[in-house]
Parts: C-alpha cells; sequence; structure tokens
C-alpha cells in the first residue's frame, strides 16, 4: 500500500485510541476488508510476526552463533513499551523517515518505496532484536545475519540510533 495510504482512517476516532503498532494492526484486521466484506487478513498476519505466531511459529526462529540462542525473535519485542519499536511514536517516527525517503526517492527519478503492515512488523522485531543482541555484547549484528530460516531478510538497513528524519538522513544521506 502507498505511504500515505498506511494513515487511512486517520480520521476515525477509534485510531485516535491507538497506543501500540500491535493496536494499529489490530485495527486494519478489523476494518481492512475485500469487496464481498471477507478481512484480508494483513493486520493478523503482523500481529502474529510481533507475537512470534506466525506459520506455526516458524517467525519466532531462534538466531544461531549467538549469546542469544534459545530465545525466539519476538520475545525481544516488547508491546507497549516506549522503548520498543512497537510503540506507536516510534511506527510513526519510521513512517517520517520513510516520507523522507520518498521525497528523496521521487526527486531523483525513482518510484517510491511501499509500506506493508508485514513489512513494518518484520522490522520491528528484527529492530529489537538487533537493539538487544547490542544491549548484550556491544556490536552491531543485523537480525537476517544471525536467523537461518531467512524469512527476516527484507533488504533493511540497521540505521540504530537515528530516531529522526534530521538523523538519518544526517547519518545516511546528506552527508
Amino acid at each position: 500500500m502507498p505511504l500515505n495510504a498506511t494513515v487511512y482512517a486517520s480520521q476515525d476516532t477509534d485510531v485516535q485510541s491507538i497506543k501500540t503498532a500491535a493496536g494499529f494492526f489490530q485495527y486494519v484486521y478489523d476494518h481492512e476488508l475485500d469487496e464481498d466484506g471477507e478481512t484480508l487478513g494483513h493486520g493478523a498476519v503482523a500481529l502474529d510476526v510481533l507475537k512470534g505466531t506466525t506459520y506455526g511459529g516458524s517467525w519466532n526462529a531462534v538466531g544461531t552463533g549467538t549469546e542469544m540462542d534459545g530465545k525466539g525473535f519476538a520475545s525481544y519485542t516488547y508491546i507497549g513499551s516506549q522503548t520498543d519499536a512497537t510503540s506507536i511514536d516510534n511506527m510513526m517516527k519510521a513512517l517520517d523517515i520513510l516520507e523522507e525517503c520518498n521525497r528523496l526517492r521521487v526527486q531523483d527519478g525513482l518510484p517510491e518505496l511501499m509500506v506493508s503492515d508485514l513489512g513494518m512488523a518484520v522490522g520491528m522485531v528484527n529492530a529489537n532484536w538487533s537493539a538487544a543482541y547490542y544491549r548484550l555484547t556491544h556490536m552491531l549484528q543485523h537480525a537476517a545475519n544471525a536467523n537461518p530460516y531467512q524469512q527476516y531478510c527484507w533488504a533493511e538497513n540497521i540505521a540504530m540510533g537515528y530516531s529522526s528524519v534530521d538523523s538519518a538522513f544526517g547519518g545516511w544521506y546528506w552527508q
């Protein structure tokens, strides 16, 4: 879905009370219907990723070769914590960064990037895992590199510590 469509329900009063990405994905699941009135399920899949339950638990794969072996990737996600990637504030910051990225892409003659609920959920789980790994080892490690199942490989870049448009693009693009 296009980036600006991600907030398609921003006028709805139910949306104003959403505090986490999980709440947003639940809202999407409850309100996203096809032409026959059937749910499309996008929000449900994103919720499952955050909880580590998608496809019988395969999204909750464990890493290998790290001090974090034995714990599923989603176990480092704390839905509701303000410091977690799933907080609505952090989700909105990520969307602000993507909006600037798309502005620059269009300026350079490239197509805009698309946003999906599933892609956002995977990015959140990866960000939380990478942050936990850094706290434990003081080394950067991308979650996809430690995951033998490769379902977390979404061509992401680690931008650890960049939580605003200015800092992200100041560190990655403008300089």
